[in-house]
């Protein structure tokens, strides 16, 4: 019975070490966003010639949005360890642009090539993940269809002009959203705080709707264990497997 006791409890620890080793993924919160004066969800379409139908847009998501607009920093550089893995998952849900059939984003690697995640081709309701190393050399680039380029690093505009905003959700549902483009379409998205509204402004010069390429976006990270952690779960997994053995003798 001892050795039973004893099993049960080499076990407990060992689960309790994993449990400490790999923590669940997390999402990026509104404390890694910066706010913007006058970004309101309700009020940022400032006269352009698509208002009338990014206000019916809006209005489908108004409900479940928080009305604040926030600048996007390098989503990298919010906390965590170099060794963590962040995965980044897209869902484009609107494109209410004359260049949508020639806007394409990537995310730009400062050590490595670019990952392409949305091109002027991609449909609405396409999805994209990657899963990257954590560290703070990316950020995020727009291409317009004339070869206009644009950063989510406001510095790197011109007049560093901030060309992407996001929104945060203050519950879950499910949307059906109204005129994702210039032309009219549904489409129905489901939305939580865990993801985020992003959205793009895709000329110099702009109406700074942000609507001109809008997606669904949720960041998580994955711990990756010490080599301290990882060799306690060794000893632990070590220790389990010569208690069983005595067991079984016995």
């Amino acid at each position: 019975m001892k050795l039973v006791k004893k099993v049960v409890g080499e076990t407990a620890l060992l689960l309790s070490l994993l449990a400490g080793a790999v923590t669940p993924a997390s999402a990026t919160s509104v404390a890694n966003l910066t706010p913007v004066g006058g970004l309101n969800w309700a009020t940022h379409d400032n006269n352009s010639i698509d208002d009338a139908v990014f206000r019916s847009y809006k209005a489908s998501l108004s409900p479940y949005i928080n009305q604040q607009g926030y600048s996007l920093p390098n989503i990298f550089s919010s906390g965590g360890l170099p060794t963590d893995l962040v995965t980044l998952e897209f869902i484009m849900i609107g494109e209410i642009a004359g260049f949508a059939g020639g806007n394409q984003m990537s995310m730009l690697n400062t050590i490595g090539p670019s990952t392409p995640i949305f091109s002027g081709a991609d449909s609405l309701g396409a999805y994209r993940s990657i899963t990257v190393q954590n560290t703070v050399s990316q950020y995020f680039q727009l291409q317009n269809a004339i070869g206009e380029l644009f950063f989510s690093d406001s510095t790197r505009n011109a007049a560093s002009n901030q060309h992407i905003a996001a929104w945060t959700f203050n519950s879950a549902a499910t949307v059906m959203l109204n005129n994702v483009t210039l032309g009219g379409g549904s489409l129905m998205v489901n939305v939580s705080p865990d993801w985020q509204l992003w959205g793009w402004e895709d000329m110099k010069d702009g109406d700074f709707d942000y609507n001109d390429q809008m997606m669904l976006v949720r960041r998580s990270v994955k711990p990756i264990p010490e080599p301290a952690t990882l060799g306690l779960l060794g000893l632990g997994a070590l220790g389990l497997q010569k208690l069983r053995k005595k067991f079984a003798k016995a």
